[in-house]
Parts: structure tokens; C-alpha cells; sequence
């Protein structure tokens, strides 16, 4: 191999490389922006002891009693019972927030927001 073809040949290398590299790094940075928080709307049930939701003809939800929700003036709150999901015997209509969780092959979605807006 000649000089100059030797120089070529590391340079279309180094640039294969590079190439990679960026299309890596930028995969990485599109997808650690992405939330896999849904946003959901149902009908909740709530006593004393506990809250469920029901999503119109799909899953139905436990809700924590003391989790993070926001309240009529959007104000967020880190634990506590959601002030709009006091117990009634009522159907309360929620929009709320979820994650699919997927654990050794048991999977559910967990409730992680109310809003009471």
C-alpha cells in the first residue's frame, strides 16, 4: 500500500468512526428525553380506605392514598390524598398520570400523578 492510500484508508476509518459515534450519542440523547408518563382520563370511586379508576372500556387503576397530585389551582403536592378524590359514593370524572411497569414478568400500570384541576 503506497503512502497516500495508507492516509485515506485511516482517514475513511477515523470518519466511520465518528459516524457511529454521533449517531450513537444522538439515539441516546432523542430517547432520554422521552417520558414514558401517559396521560389518562376515567372515573374514580373513592373511600375511605381506597381509590380506584376506571378507564372507559379499558384497565381500572389503584390509586395511592398518599401520592403526588395537583390541586384546583395547579399547584403540585408531593404526598397527601387528593383533595378532589375525598370518599363519596359518587363517580368522580379524573384525569390522571401512569407508567407501565413491567417486573419479572408481572406488569400493571401504576398511577403516578392525580390532577384535580
Amino acid at each position: 500500500m503506497s503512502g497516500t492510500t495508507q492516509i485515506r484508508t485511516t482517514w475513511l476509518a477515523i470518519a466511520i468512526v465518528a459516524a457511529v459515534l454521533v449517531g450513537a450519542i444522538g439515539g441516546y440523547a432523542l430517547g432520554a428525553g422521552r417520558s414514558s408518563v401517559v396521560s389518562r382520563v376515567g372515573v374514580a370511586s373513592a373511600a375511605e380506605s381506597a381509590i380506584s379508576v376506571e378507564e372507559a372500556g379499558a384497565w381500572t387503576y389503584s390509586v395511592p392514598l398518599d401520592g403526588a397530585w395537583i390541586d384546583e389551582s395547579g399547584s403540585l403536592h408531593e404526598s397527601g390524598r387528593p383533595a378532589c378524590l375525598a370518599p363519596s359514593n359518587a363517580g368522580i370524572p379524573l384525569k390522571f398520570y401512569s407508567v407501565d411497569v413491567d417486573i419479572a414478568g408481572a406488569r400493571w400500570r401504576q398511577v403516578v400523578l392525580v390532577d384535580c384541576r
